[in-house]
């Protein structure tokens, strides 16, 4: 008897208390396509549920998957005004069905910048119609919660971990099937910039003077790193405050693709890519 609840047990743990990798979406990870930011992550839609969503900026595409992966949707914003149609670091936020209309399609915010080419506001519909734009406008906060980019997401259908290859040479997204949920409100946790730290760099590409904003866990002071495709450190800085502003000659790494990695002690706080190209002066 102890020896088959024993079996029972093993089982029961086998099942339910695994990680599982549910799917591989080809390319959908971060270091997916040159030159772009590629993104997967879950959204909720107000008729349609939760979804898949692989924003796919090298080829200007929504793509929405059914969370048993079958492909529910695509989405083309060709028609938007590209600001940089060499390195497509266009952002997409609050995709939604009910917030910039009322009917049951798709809309999204879709901002672009280009430093001294000036930037875009825009909200595109399903059908690829532009129903508003802001010329010279962005919003400076880029955050959508809950539906900014998070590791894990609990859905109606089971909780997700999305993880991206760590390199150009593994540009996959990789969708591992958790067997608990997240506690009430750990995905809306507002003080998340206060507690952990933000890293934004603009404009991006440049070719001159780059902007980083950052800020770091209070109480520390952090560092920037800069690395290049291969992974070597090309400059370190140190920075004085836990907040503020450090402009970087960008003349002075070449012309590039570049990691920006914001560190707090020996640990990472945020990393953005930085595209340095002389076509930008």
């Amino acid at each position: 008897m102890k020896r088959l609840l024993f079996f029972f047990l093993t089982m029961y743990h086998l099942s339910y208390g695994q990680i599982t990798l549910d799917e591989t979406y080809p390319n959908a990870g971060y270091y997916g396509a040159a030159s772009s930011w590629q993104v997967f992550e879950v959204v909720r839609l107000e008729v349609d549920g939760d979804k898949f969503l692989f924003r796919d900026n090298a080829n200007r595409t929504l793509k929405f998957y059914n969370l048993d992966h079958s492909l529910w949707k695509s989405i083309s914003y060709e028609n938007a005004i590209d600001m940089n149609p060499n390195y497509n670091t266009a952002n997409i936020l609050y995709v939604s069905q009910h917030l910039f209309d009322l009917d049951d399609e798709i809309e999204f915010m879709y901002i672009d910048e280009n430093g001294s080419a000036g930037s875009v506001t825009q909200v595109v519909n399903e059908d690829e119609s532009v129903l508003f734009t802001a010329t010279n406008q962005w919003p400076r906060l880029n955050a959508s919660v809950p539906q900014n980019q998070q590791p894990i997401y609990t859905t109606d259908e089971g909780t997700f971990m999305i993880l991206s290859g760590g390199s150009t040479a593994d540009g996959n997204a990789y969708v591992y099937r958790l067997p608990g949920s997240l506690a009430v409100g750990v995905e809306e946790n507002v003080f998340t910039q206060f507690t952990q730290g933000s890293l934004k760099t603009y404009p991006n590409p440049s070719a001159n003077e780059v902007m980083v904003e950052y800020s770091v866990p209070f109480g520390s002071y952090g560092t920037l790193r800069f690395t290049d495709e291969l992974g070597r450190v090309v400059q370190t800085v140190q920075l004085p405050t836990n907040e503020g502003t450090y402009t970087l000659d960008a003349g002075t790494l070449g012309t590039g693709v570049y990691f920006c990695t914001l560190l707090s002690g020996a640990e990472v706080v945020a990393t953005q890519k930085l595209v340095v190209s002389t076509s930008f002066k």
